[in-house]
């Protein structure tokens, strides 16, 4: 079979060289007809011969016939998916996203501004108002009376 060319053709033309066999006294049965058809095939199928022996499919010439059928169009399917795969389209939305250049404009650099290292104490960060008692000076999770609460709260769902 060339490379290309219909599996459907090639079987129906093998199908009346068993014909005239049999007319000349000839036996072929169909378990070998349908090995001369699978030995004759192109290397396309080769996925197709290897998963008939692999399974020990069982197939007389007609259902061989219609399997090679569906088979070849699903290459043909496969085939043209992966080609259009490959194909670079241009985008629409590149040209919309597209900025006029006007030029590089310099930013001045910024002064590194310096802390003192007294000013930044820990007791700068608990200054804020409470939550619990409406205080400054401290925050609620840091509050000695919340704290308690929360503790009792628990042992009583504990117990």
């Amino acid at each position: 079979m060339k490379e290309g060319s219909s599996v459907q053709e090639h079987v129906l033309g093998m199908m009346p060289h068993f014909n005239t066999n049999e007319v000349n006294d000839g036996t072929i049965d169909e378990a070998c007809q349908v090995s001369i058809i699978l030995t004759t095939l192109s290397k396309s199928f080769y996925q197709f011969k290897s998963n008939y022996g692999m399974n020990k499919l069982k197939f007389n010439p007609t259902q061989l016939l219609n399997e090679l059928t569906t088979f070849e169009s699903m290459i043909k399917d496969n085939k043209s998916k992966t080609s259009e795969a490959n194909v670079v389209k241009p985008s629409s939305s590149g040209l919309k996203k597209r900025k006029r250049f006007v030029g590089k404009v310099k930013a001045k650099p910024k002064k590194k501004q310096v802390q003192n290292k007294k000013m930044s104490t820990t007791t700068d960060k608990a200054k804020g108002k409470c939550f619990h008692c409406d205080k400054v000076g401290h925050w609620k999770m840091n509050y000695p009376q919340y704290l308690d609460e929360l503790s009792k709260k628990k042992k009583v769902k504990v117990d």
